[in-house]
C-alpha cells in the first residue's frame, strides 16, 4: 500500500471520507469544480431531455428508460464517450424502449453539451443508492446540470443532498412523472441551486487547495 496512516488523502464526497477514515487520519474533502460558466436559466416549452455522462452510468439509464412516461412523444438526447456510444449500440435491442420516446446518440464535449442544453427542457441523472461503487460519487454532474440553467431530476445520492429541494426525485416513478410532463414546475429551483454552485467554481475550489497546501507545510 503506497498511502500511509498519516498521509493527507482528499477527496470529493462526504461518503468516500468515511469510507476511508477508519484507516487514514487526515482525509479533507474538496469538492470537484464546475466545468463551464453559469449559464442564464432556460425555459424552453418542449419534450426534450438531456443525459449525459460516463458510460459506466449507462446501466441505469437503461434501468430507467422502460418506464419513461407513455403519454406523449419525447426526445431523449444521450450524450457520452465513444465506449459508451457502442455499449448503446450492443444493448439497444435489449432495451425495452417505449414507442414514444425516440433517441438521439452524441458524442459527449462541452460545446455538445452547451448547445444541447439550449434545446432542451430538462436534464437528467438516473442512478442507484444501492450500488456501493456509486454511492461515494461527487455532486460534479448535478452541479453541471444546474449551471446549464434547466430543471434537473436526479437520483438522491449522499453527496446531492445539499439540492435536496431544488430537484425531481428520479426514483420517485409519480415525481419523475410529473416532471417530465412539465419541467418548468422546476425552473424557479434552479435559480435557488445556482447561488449554490457558485462556490464550486474554479477560483474558489483552488484556493481551498492552496489554504489546504499551506496548511499541511505549516504542520509539517
Amino acid at each position: 500500500n503506497a498511502l500511509k496512516e498519516y498521509d493527507q488523502i482528499i477527496t470529493s464526497s462526504e461518503t468516500l471520507k468515511s469510507q476511508l477514515i477508519p484507516k487514514f487520519t487526515n482525509v479533507s474533502i474538496i469538492e470537484d469544480p464546475i466545468e463551464i460558466e453559469i449559464q442564464k436559466i432556460k425555459n424552453n416549452q418542449n419534450n426534450d431531455f438531456l443525459f449525459f455522462g460516463h458510460h459506466s452510468n449507462l446501466k441505469y439509464l437503461f434501468n430507467l428508460i422502460p418506464n419513461w412516461d407513455s403519454s406523449k412523444e419525447y426526445n431523449l438526447i444521450i450524450q457520452t464517450s465513444e465506449i459508451g456510444l457502442e455499449m448503446i449500440q450492443e444493448q439497444s435491442r435489449f432495451i425495452k424502449k417505449p414507442n414514444n420516446l425516440n433517441i438521439q446518440l452524441q458524442h459527449w464535449s462541452i460545446p455538445n453539451m452547451l448547445k444541447a442544453a439550449e434545446l432542451v427542457s430538462g436534464i437528467i441523472i438516473p442512478g442507484d443508492i444501492t450500488d456501493n461503487k456509486k454511492n461515494g460519487v461527487s455532486h460534479n454532474r448535478l452541479i453541471t446540470a444546474f449551471a446549464l440553467g434547466l430543471p434537473v431530476a436526479a437520483t438522491k445520492y449522499k453527496s446531492y443532498l445539499d439540492f435536496d429541494n431544488q430537484f425531481a426525485d428520479i426514483d420517485n416513478h409519480h415525481e419523475f412523472k410529473k416532471f417530465l410532463l412539465n419541467p418548468n414546475l422546476y425552473s424557479s429551483r434552479v435559480k435557488i441551486a445556482q447561488n449554490k454552485v457558485k462556490k464550486f467554481t474554479k477560483e474558489t475550489l483552488a484556493r481551498e487547495w492552496l489554504k489546504l497546501i499551506k496548511d499541511t507545510n505549516s504542520a509539517s
